[in-house]
């Protein structure tokens, strides 16, 4: 009994990193959904790092924030109810547009 009571504590203390990453990268999500709908373009690319190259939908790569801002602007001609999908790709965590 007391192997098992282990074993649950060290799977919990094995994914609570995971899960308050989770919320960390769901509370930035929708500070971009809150951006966008506001057509605060500027305010979504400070969401990125200075040097992010993003990959949106239908259009061909872009990097740095300002060009990340002017892609969103246009996009948003397109997207009127964007929703916002976090998963891993390869190790590193990828946001899917849909809208």
């Amino acid at each position: 009994m007391r192997r098992i009571a282990l074993a649950i504590a060290l799977v919990a203390v094995l994914i609570a990193p995971a899960f308050a990453q989770k919320a960390e990268i769901e509370a930035v999500n929708a500070k971009w959904i809150d951006f966008f709908n506001k057509g605060d373009f500027g305010g979504v690319a400070s969401l990125y790092a200075e040097d992010a190259t993003a990959f949106p939908p239908g259009s061909g790569m872009v990097k740095g924030r300002a060009a990340i801002e002017a892609l969103w602007k246009r996009m948003a001609e397109q997207v009127s109810d964007p929703k916002l999908t976090t998963g891993a790709r390869e190790g590193a965590e990828v946001v899917a547009l849909r809208g």
